[in-house]
């Protein structure tokens, strides 16, 4: 649950990630944030003008805390843009909540653009054709949001739940990977890394095909 010190407009930010995290989004209002935090709600307003303008800037702080980190220095882009897309899908799924409304609202933040320039850059520097940039770089924004909000949104547990699903399959080898919950979420990742892996190839591929006539 959010601590009961916030006093400051980032504080504020903070305790509303955290209880959106724990009571969903749709539990969040200013009234029932400044119950979580202990202030009069009358407080929030001093920072924003209503729940839509709090939730941008939950947004916001989510995409800076995927950008914000330099990406390796010495590493290829490939493994840079590897880097930045792994990062990205890590702090999606612990805000699963929040990951649908990145979706529809990040463009017009102040950190918005950034992963996408990132992405981009990686891209140019991978070799990628300026015919291929923006369809590669839409494979893998889709990809990864898509793959994180399947993954790690939904009911209450989406790993037990797709547990169930794989059992009730009765198919040997959707049993083997789907003992326990734990196992769905190692085998979500491992399927997450080798899909990453064939795009990034596709990417690559981009920058020896022949441009056509």
């Amino acid at each position: 649950m959010p601590a009961k010190s916030a006093r400051t407009r980032d504080d504020y930010i903070t305790a509303a990630i955290a209880f959106v995290d724990d009571n969903g989004l749709n539990a969040l209002t200013l009234r029932s944030l400044g119950d979580a935090v202990g202030v009069n709600h009358t407080a929030l307003y001093r920072h924003f003008r209503d729940k839509d303008d709090l939730l941008l800037a939950m947004i916001d702080t989510l995409i800076a805390a995927i950008t914000d980190t330099p990406l390796p220095a010495r590493a290829t882009p490939r493994n840079r843009l590897r880097h930045l897309l792994r990062r990205a899908r890590i702090e999606l799924s612990r805000h699963p909540e929040l990951t649908t409304a990145v979706i529809t609202t990040s463009g017009t933040l102040p950190h918005g653009h950034r992963f996408t320039t990132m992405a981009v850059a990686e891209l140019v520097a991978m070799g990628v054709p300026d015919r291929d940039i923006t369809q590669c770089y839409q494979l893998l924004e889709d990809y990864v949001m898509g793959a994180t909000i399947y993954d790690c949104s939904g009911t209450p547990d989406p790993h037990e739940a797709r547990r169930v699903r794989h059992r009730l399959l009765g198919h040997p080898l959707f049993d083997e990977i789907s003992r326990t919950p734990a196992d769905i979420a190692a085998h979500n990742e491992a399927a997450f890394e080798r899909g990453l892996e064939m795009l990034l190839d596709g990417c690559a591929a981009t920058a020896d095909r022949p441009t056509r006539r």
